[in-house]
Formats: structure tokens, C-alpha cells, sequence
């Protein structure tokens, strides 16, 4: 029990978030007035059929051959199912990163977090790429307990 207290204030913290970038490699061409970490009744979703062309798609435009590794991306996702990449963990600069960033910037498969029936302005979401095997691929990942321990260590242990 005195997990969800310790974790409450922290995931209120971020969930009221102003520009709050959670991951090292960060970007400023997105609105970012104000927005909710992973809120709404109904989640943020996206239609997997075109998010999978997608990652297909920029697949095909970039060598992914040798590649393999994981990249999380912080996306914005507004109320119309527009995205914008707020930040990720990739920070050597990478062309197919960058090539991931635009095609998540343009996508338009989005469908927006609601709340008491209405649509909320602006959601910022986790998606986790892979690259493996010479395919890209990306799904989105839920800020539970768990995921936000992982990002920012478990302060509700003891020492």
C-alpha cells in the first residue's frame, strides 16, 4: 500500500506534465503547452494494420540489415490523431532514427485518448521500436507502475 503512495505523487507529477521530456534525445517542434502522461479513460491507440505499413515502409527507404537494438520514443498524440516525437533513447544520431522520428511525425493512424467522452488535447504515449532480423518494428507501451519503475528506478524501495 505504501507503494501507491510513494508512486502517486510522481505520477501526478508527470501526469500534468509541462514540456517534460522523458527521454535523453529531445526535440522543441512540438506542442507541448500542456499534456497528460498516458491519461484518458480510453488510451491513445493506433490502427496496427497502418502503424505496421508504416514501420514497412521506412524499412524499406533505410539499411536496417546490420542493425539490431531497441529505441523508445516519446510521442506526442493530439486530439485530431496527429503525432509528434517529444524525445527518445537513441543518442548517437543514427539515419534510420531519424527516418523512424519523421515517419512518427507524419503518421495519421492515431486514435485519441478520451475522457468523460470528450477528446483529451494532447496525450504523450511511450512507443518502443525495434530493429532485429533487418525489420523495424513498434508497438506501443503503457506507462504502468511498472514501466515508470524501469524509467526512473523504484524510489518506493526501501534501502
Amino acid at each position: 500500500m505504501k507503494k501507491i503512495f510513494l508512486l502517486l505523487p510522481l505520477l501526478v507529477l508527470l501526469s500534468n506534465a509541462f514540456a517534460q521530456h522523458i527521454f535523453p534525445k529531445k526535440y522543441t517542434d512540438c506542442n507541448t503547452t500542456r499534456f497528460c502522461l498516458d491519461c484518458g479513460d480510453t488510451k491513445v491507440t493506433v490502427d496496427s494494420v497502418a502503424f505496421a505499413a508504416m514501420f514497412k515502409e521506412v524499412n524499406s527507404k533505410a539499411y536496417v540489415n546490420n542493425l539490431k537494438g531497441n529505441i523508445m520514443m516519446q510521442v506526442l498524440v493530439d486530439s485530431l490523431g496527429q503525432s509528434c516525437v517529444l524525445s527518445h533513447t537513441e543518442t548517437k544520431g543514427h539515419i534510420v532514427t531519424d527516418k523512424i522520428v519523421m515517419a512518427l511525425n507524419d503518421f495519421r493512424g492515431w486514435k485519441p485518448a478520451v475522457t468523460k467522452g470528450k477528446k483529451e488535447e494532447l496525450v504523450s504515449i511511450a512507443v518502443w521500436v525495434s530493429i532485429k532480423e533487418g525489420e523495424i518494428t513498434g508497438r506501443i507501451e503503457r506507462m504502468t507502475e511498472e514501466f515508470i519503475n524501469k524509467l526512473f528506478g523504484d524510489r518506493t524501495k526501501k534501502n
